[in-house]
């Protein structure tokens, strides 16, 4: 029977743990965006995900960026200004630190084309990951999602689900493993691909672990099923500006009332009611079951 000597044993467990400290930093790098942009997202968009009620541009699903960010995140979604200007953000956070690496490794005295490549293919790896992470956790957060409600019942832009997760999520975790089980190989640094196998192991963890279990005994907001079927009308009531202090603050703004509501005050040119209805909708967390 094959084993492995004791010394060697110890050497490479020494290996490896001196290999954690990276994976944490980088772990911590990706959850830590992760929440905030979810966070923000959720402010932006509120239960209308996908930037269904955004003020933003939409691109024709013919038009090339279209077709190319649908290969991308899903035929089930469509491409707007939103994410694009989102998503550049989170390259520039990610990649403007490499612009710098040269120069400072210079200053430490050393200098190694292998070692910037395969902190370039981390950085892209991370990237990468930050896109699955992010979009799971604003499911996990969200006053009117949640784990239970993370399906095509209840999310009409994703339709594909494996394992109960959408199939995007699982793409963009074997596509990092790849990458970096490739980058390894060609640079000679098998470090590369281990510090990732830790880091998706520890956002996992983070995830399904903790986030998620935490998440469940959130309280939720009522959500009825397809509920985007029966959504017709949106009212967008302008929060004022603290200069304008003849109206009255506002918390809400975006407000969702029945059909039958908006009909009966545009049928009776009933204008003076409807802040009335817009403050009852407000109010009414039963707006979109």
């Amino acid at each position: 029977m094959f084993a492995i000597q004791p010394k060697r044993r110890e050497k490479m467990i020494g290996y490896l743990l001196g290999l954690v400290p990276y994976a944490l930093g980088i772990a911590v790098g990706v959850l830590l965006p992760a929440v905030i942009i979810a966070r923000q997202e959720i402010s932006i968009e509120g239960p209308f995900g996908w930037s269904a009620l955004t003020f933003t541009r939409r691109f024709p699903t013919n038009h090339w960026f279209s077709k190319l960010y649908r290969f991308y995140t899903g035929k089930d979604k469509w491409a707007t200004e939103y994410h694009l200007t989102s998503n550049a953000i989170w390259l520039f956070m990610y990649f403007l630190s490499f612009l710098y690496i040269p120069y400072y490794s210079r200053l430490a005295g050393f200098s190694s084309s292998s070692a910037l490549l395969g902190t370039f293919v981390l950085a892209i790896a991370s990237f990468v990951e930050l896109g699955w992470v992010e979009d799971y956790i604003w499911f996990l957060i969200h006053p009117y999602y949640g784990p239970e409600r993370h399906n095509s019942e209840y999310v009409p832009w994703f339709t594909n689900y494996k394992g109960g997760i959408p199939v995007g999520y699982w793409a963009g975790m074997i596509a990092t493993i790849l990458l970096t089980a490739v980058a390894a190989f060609f640079l000679g640094k098998p470090e590369i691909f281990i510090i990732w196998l830790m880091v998706t192991a520890l956002v996992i963890v983070v995830c399904f672990g903790i986030i998620k279990p935490w998440s469940k005994k959130m309280h939720r907001e009522p959500l009825g099923k397809y509920w985007w079927k029966g959504i017709k009308y949106v009212v967008i009531q302008r929060c004022p500006y603290p200069i304008e202090s003849d109206r009255p603050f506002t918390s809400v703004s975006a407000h969702v009332i029945s059909c039958g509501t908006l009909n009966r005050l545009m049928l009776h040119n009933k204008l003076k009611p409807l802040n009335k209805a817009l403050r009852e909708s407000s109010d009414d967390r039963n707006v979109l079951t």
